[in-house]
């Protein structure tokens, strides 16, 4: 099935990126996190230029009528509900849900560029807090195996 976007969302450490890898997703992911790392060496660089490149992926994935995930915790979710309207694809939420206290042991747990400092770990959350998923949309089930439930190819 195609014309999906399924958008994952969780704190830093949450398990986002395991889950996408547990479940062979990586490789369908747009992620303004890979594109700074590419562009940028890991530094934050220009967040316009990331955030153009990140809609350029989107764009070209939903040209083609691509199954994809957005890994993009501070996003705008209504715009991207409003462009995913406009290609005609249907929106998921799949939504991490380690408790905070787990998300903060695990990032002190990190190495180098990897660890974040408390203080964005704290953002981040309150940028959660703030940005709830809209009223009625779609949650992918937590016992889901996305590759069935989206009926996609490995």
């Amino acid at each position: 099935m195609s014309n999906q976007l399924l958008i994952i969302r969780g704190g830093p450490a949450s398990g986002k990126t395991t889950w996408l890898e547990q479940n062979h997703l990586l490789k369908r992911t747009i992620s303004p996190d890979n594109i700074r790392r590419e562009l940028y060496n890991g530094e934050l660089g220009d967040p316009k230029v990331v955030w153009r490149f990140v809609e350029l992926q989107f764009e070209s994935a939903a040209f083609d009528g691509l199954f994809f995930v957005l890994d993009a915790q501070d996003s705008d979710y209504d715009k991207w509900l409003r462009k995913a309207r406009r290609y005609g694809y249907e929106v998921w939420f799949k939504v991490m849900s380690t408790p905070r206290s787990e998300c903060f042991k695990r990032n002190a747990a990190r190495d180098g560029a990897a660890r974040l400092d408390d203080v964005v770990m704290m953002m981040a959350f309150d940028w959660l807090e703030q940005h709830p998923i809209p009223e009625g949309s779609n949650i992918l089930p937590d016992d889901a195996d996305p590759i069935k439930f989206f009926k996609l190819e490995e």
